[in-house]
C-alpha cells in the first residue's frame, strides 16, 4: 500500500518546491512536472519535457506561450510577469526557452510529452534564471495587454528555475524570528512561531532549519510536534513526535532578493478552540505546558552548508483555567472534609452524652 507522509504543523503553509501561480486554473487538464529545477553553464543546450493529460471527456485545443516570473508576497507565491512595462531584467529566461509547438489538441483522456530546449547564452550571468511554460484555452493575440505570449482565458504553468554556474553571490540572513503577533503569554499550547528568510543573493535558495525549545531548567523540550502517515485514501496510520520543529520541512525555495516566511507550531494535539471556559479548559488539559520557555533557531542554506542561529522570544504558558479548577477543587475538597469532621466530632460527643445520661 502506497503511504503518503505528512507532517502536521500549526498554521504552517508548506508548499515545498511549488510557488502558487497566479493565474486562473485550466480546467480538466493536468501538467507535470509543476516545477522544473534546472543547473546549467553557459553556452549548454539543455532539453526538458513537460507531460500533459487532457482529463476530460472532451477534444481540447491548448495554446502554448512563455514568460517570466518572479516572487510575490512571502508564502512562497509566483506572479507572472504580464506587464511591457516589467520586466524580469537580469533573472529572466523566457528569451532563452525554445518550444516546439504553439498549441495542441489533445483528445479525450490523451496524453502527451511535449519536448522544448532551453538555450543558455554563452554571455548568461551566473545565478538564477526564472520563467514559465503556460497552457491555455485561449490565444495569445486576443490579450488585451497586446502581449505576445499571453492569453487572457485559463491556464496553467510550469515553472522552470535555471540555476547558471558561475561565480553567483549567494547570501541571506534571518529577518525575524518570533512568535504570530509577537505574543508572549499562552494559556496552552500551541505557541506559533514565525521565520522569516531574506535571500540577498544572486540565485534561489532552499534553507532548511530547527527550533529547539527549553525549559526554565534549560533542558530540552520532547515531543513538540508530529508526524503523520497516511495511507492513499487519506487515512491516517501512524503517527511520530518529532523534537523539534521542522523549519522549511518541503525543501520550498526562495527567490533572490525576496523574503519567504515560514511558520512553525508547537503543540501536543491538534484542534481548535470552539469557545467558553470548558472548551478552553479541555484545550489546556490537551496541550498541557506551564512555565518559561526559550527557543534556539538553527538554518542551513546555499551550496556551503552557510549556518545562522538565532535566539527566540520567552514565552510563558500559565494554564489559568487547570489551575482555577484544581484550586475549586481543593477548596471544595477541605470544606467537604471540614464539614464531615465537624460532623463526625458532633455525632461522638452527642453519643459520648447519651451514654453518661444512660449511666
Amino acid at each position: 500500500m502506497k503511504k503518503i507522509f505528512l507532517i502536521t504543523i500549526s498554521a504552517i503553509i508548506f508548499f515545498g518546491n511549488l510557488f502558487i501561480l497566479q493565474t486562473r486554473r485550466l480546467e480538466a487538464m493536468t501538467i507535470s512536472p509543476p516545477v522544473l529545477e534546472i543547473d546549467a553553464k553557459r553556452g549548454d543546450i539543455v532539453k526538458e519535457v513537460i507531460k500533459a493529460h487532457n482529463d476530460s471527456s472532451e477534444t481540447k485545443l491548448y495554446y502554448l506561450s512563455k514568460g517570466d516570473f518572479k516572487a510575490k508576497g512571502e508564502e512562497g507565491q509566483a506572479e507572472f510577469i504580464d506587464n511591457k512595462n516589467e520586466t524580469a531584467g537580469d533573472y529572466s529566461l523566457s528569451a532563452w526557452i525554445s518550444l516546439a509547438e504553439s498549441q495542441i489538441v489533445l483528445e479525450a483522456g490523451e496524453r502527451l510529452t511535449l519536448p522544448f530546449i532551453i538555450n543558455v547564452p554563452v554571455t548568461a550571468e551566473p545565478g538564477g534564471h526564472y520563467g514559465v511554460v503556460f497552457f491555455s484555452d485561449a490565444p495569445p493575440e486576443f490579450n488585451d495587454s497586446g502581449l505576445s505570449g499571453v492569453s487572457i482565458g485559463s491556464k496553467m504553468g510550469v515553472l522552470i528555475l535555471v540555476k547558471i554556474e558561475g561565480d553567483a553571490e549567494e547570501g541571506g540572513y534571518i529577518e525575524e524570528y518570533t512568535t504570530v503577533n509577537n505574543r508572549k503569554f499562552f494559556s496552552n499550547l500551541p505557541v506559533n512561531y514565525i521565520v522569516r528568510f531574506k535571500n540577498t543573493g544572486k540565485v534561489h535558495l532552499k534553507p532548511r532549519g530547527e527550533i529547539v525549545i527549553k525549559n526554565v531548567f534549560g533542558k530540552q523540550v520532547k515531543g513538540v510536534t508530529f508526524v503523520e502517515t497516511f495511507d492513499e485514501n487519506g487515512i491516517p496510520i501512524d503517527s511520530k513526535k518529532l523534537d523539534i520543529l521542522p523549519i522549511n520541512y518541503f525543501n520550498g525555495n526562495i527567490l533572490p532578493q525576496s523574503v519567504r516566511r515560514f511558520n512553525a507550531g508547537w503543540f501536543k494535539s491538534a484542534g481548535e478552540n470552539s469557545g467558553g471556559f470548558l472548551s478552553g479548559l479541555q484545550d489546556e488539559w490537551h496541550n498541557f505546558a506551564f512555565g518559561r520557555f526559550s527557543s534556539e533557531l538553527t538554518m542551513v542554506y546555499g551550496g556551503k552548508n552557510q549556518i545562522l542561529t538565532a535566539t527566540g522570544p520567552i514565552v510563558y504558558v500559565f494554564p489559568w483555567r487547570i489551575t482555577i479548577t484544581c484550586l475549586a477543587g481543593l477548596a471544595f475538597l477541605f470544606y467537604a472534609l471540614r464539614f464531615i469532621i465537624r460532623r463526625y466530632n458532633q455525632w461522638i460527643l452527642a453519643r459520648a452524652g447519651k451514654n453518661k445520661i444512660i449511666k
